[in-house]
């Protein structure tokens, strides 16, 4: 009895593989899914409903086994072939593609399970039919599968919808904090993901399909300037060869290109920034943590001037950012209190509030917020929305006033 159930799985995995292979046009993200969970999603919560509408296994006849094997499978390469020529022109409402890819993650499983059915067949013979029921076995019977039915129905459409809406939500937040650093290789990926889950989304007012293509391209620019780049001869054409790799993200060719710079006669204390900036973004926080601490310490040792006030900001930040992901709470409060006492902008005053809202200090998170607000009316919206519900911890699904 196990024996169709693990071919259809492995058939279910199989095809993961074969659809992998379906890619959008620079190869960023995955036809119609966008990313690998929402693929695996779709199609495994397809699988229970596929499984229910051919449960009888062995006992189904060759001819409707080989049918829903076929037919499943031949449509889900019609649906693809037909989404590689329209969906990167096509304008697809969230929703369109939602039923796209359940049709896609049911057809998938359809055909594994018929494919399961046809080699339980050849492997085991049928099993004993069952005997004929009466008129009134049958209604009963087909009434009790249908809420079975409808919880994996359920499962096959909702789950995979508001997943695929929450990955959709985190890919615009990333999106936008990827612009704002300059993260173009990164910023190309997300959007091309973006677009094959909520083709219709804006970005800071920029129509997806817009933006899209105009990040592709200077991507595509900035691989080409290091491509025909000569070797550099001055420090400006090695800052920008550093800064072209840490925006396509190649950032163990930008440390490279970095090392030399940190130490001896071709010390410059930038280089120690950038350093900080890609073992932070390779996610190795310790060595993010050393680069900006020798950063801080060199300027400190400097005498007052804009240039020493730029410095300390780049290292307090990149201090606070390593902190936070080591949890060192202490460490992180401090390195972003410096920062307000040096800078006391809108966004300094944001990250120290930020960093007491998530260590549980509301009161001084609410302080540092207003303080942000007044120094930046431009962030009023979002800190209201913040302060009306700072005064709440949130335990499991209770809301317990402080």
């Amino acid at each position: 009895m196990l024996l169709p159930h693990a071919v259809a799985l492995l058939a279910v995995v199989s095809s993961v593989g074969l659809l992998l292979q379906w890619r959008t046009p620079v190869g960023d993200a995955i036809l119609v899914f966008g990313r690998i969970d929402v693929l695996v999603c779709t199609l495994f919560l397809s699988l229970p409903l596929a499984l229910e509408l051919l449960r009888r296994g062995r006992s189904a006849s060759l001819g409707i086994c080989a049918a829903a094997m076929f037919s499943g499978w031949g449509i889900v390469v019609a649906l693809m072939v037909w989404a590689a020529s329209a969906l990167p022109r096509g304008e697809f409402s969230e929703w369109s593609l939602v039923a796209i890819r359940g049709a896609i993650g049911l057809c998938v499983a359809s055909g594994s399970v018929g494919f399961a059915n046809l080699v339980a067949h050849s492997a085991g013979g049928r099993r004993d039919r069952e005997q004929p029921l009466s008129p009134d076995g049958d209604i009963e019977r087909v009434l009790s599968a249908w809420p079975r039915r409808a919880i994996f129905a359920g499962l096959w459409i909702l789950v995979p919808a508001v997943y695929a809406h929450a990955v959709a939500a985190d890919l615009q937040k990333a999106l936008t904090e990827s612009l704002q650093n300059q993260r173009i290789a990164l910023a190309a990926r997300q959007a091309d993901q973006l677009s094959q889950l909520a083709p219709a989304q804006t970005i800071d007012g920029t129509p997806l399909v817009t933006l899209l293509p105009q990040l592709q391209q200077r991507r595509t620019q900035l691989i080409d300037q290091l491509a025909t780049a000569t070797e550099p001869t001055s420090l400006g054409e090695i800052a920008q060869q550093i800064t072209t790799l840490v925006q396509l993200e190649r950032h163990d060719e930008a440390l490279r290109r970095i090392e030399p710079l940190t130490r001896g006669a071709n010390f410059h204390p930038v280089a120690l920034d950038y350093q900080g900036l890609c073992f932070q973004r390779m996610e190795r926080p310790e060595e993010s943590m050393a680069a900006y601490r020798r950063s801080l310490e060199f300027w400190m040792s400097q005498p007052d001037g804009p240039a020493k006030r730029s410095g300390l900001i780049s290292g307090y930040k990149g201090v606070g950012f390593a902190a936070r992901r080591l949890q060192m709470r202490l460490l992180e409060e401090q390195a972003y209190q410096q920062l307000v006492e040096i800078a006391p902008t809108g966004e300094h005053h944001f990250l120290l509030a930020q960093c007491y809202r998530e260590h549980q200090k509301t009161r001084l998170a609410a302080e540092q917020f207003r303080a942000a607000m007044q120094q930046d009316p431009s962030m009023q919206s979002q800190i209201e929305a913040i302060l009306a519900t700072l005064s709440m911890d949130h335990f499991s699904c209770l809301s317990v006033p402080r």
